[in-house]
Parts: structure tokens; C-alpha cells; sequence
């Protein structure tokens, strides 16, 4: 009885996480493994079972939050992403200098022509549209 509720406050605590990326829990060091396979990182719990929706991770270098958003598979997303939960559009860095920010959530910047604000929604009412009259 114990681990089906465990399981459910779990459950239910990811369900919230995917619809506001600010709730996202910090991932812990120990007891997730990624793994870099075939091009993309991946990310297991202890169990081995995949670790999916948002999730945040503080780096080691400087203890800055990184807010990568994972499939169903626990594959790690890049690029333009659209929330089926809350609607918005996010992007997740595809390539960056340092190799480590790769799949991060952009916050407060221009991508393409779109401006993503500091939760890293992408706002529509902010747009560069370099045809426009």
C-alpha cells in the first residue's frame, strides 16, 4: 500500500512538473544514471526505468539550475519544443560552445526570431519578422 502511494505522489508530482517547467525537481547526482547513446543523452532512474517531462539539475562548475525536458523514453529533447500540457513553446539549445549546456532550456533571449522569456516560453507578442510592412 505503501509503494502505490509513493507511486501515485510521484505520478502526480510529474504530471504537475510537465505542466509548469518551474516545478521541475532537482535531479538527483546518485540514482539517475545518463547515458550518451547514438547521438543523444538519455536518462534512467534507479530502477532503470526512463525519467520523463521536465527536469531540473544543478551544475557542478558554478551551481546554476538546468531545465532539460525528457521523452517518454527519457531521451533528452533539443530544439523547438511544444508542451502538449500547457501549449507553450520552448526551445532547448541544439548546440552551444560549451558541449555541456546542450539541451537546456533558453531563458530571457532571442532565438531566431522569436524572444523566449525568462521562464523560457516562447512570447508571442515578441517576434522579428523581418517581412513584415
Amino acid at each position: 500500500m505503501r509503494r502505490l502511494i509513493l507511486s501515485a505522489v510521484v505520478a502526480a508530482f510529474l504530471s504537475l512538473s510537465m505542466i509548469f517547467p518551474a516545478l521541475a525537481e532537482n535531479l538527483p547526482s546518485d540514482g539517475y544514471e545518463w547515458e550518451f547513446t547514438d547521438g543523444q543523452w538519455s536518462c534512467t532512474d534507479s530502477r532503470g526505468e526512463p525519467v520523463s517531462g521536465w527536469a531540473v539539475r544543478t551544475d557542478e562548475k558554478d551551481g546554476t539550475e538546468l531545465t532539460y525536458y525528457l521523452d517518454r523514453e527519457g531521451v533528452m529533447k533539443t530544439g523547438w519544443l511544444k508542451d502538449d500540457k500547457d501549449g507553450n513553446w520552448y526551445y532547448l539549445y541544439e548546440e552551444n560552445e560549451d558541449e555541456e549546456l546542450v539541451g537546456t532550456l533558453a531563458t530571457d533571449t532571442w532565438i531566431d526570431n522569436y524572444y523566449v522569456d525568462r521562464d523560457g516560453v516562447r512570447d508571442a507578442r515578441k517576434s522579428r519578422n523581418f517581412f513584415k510592412k
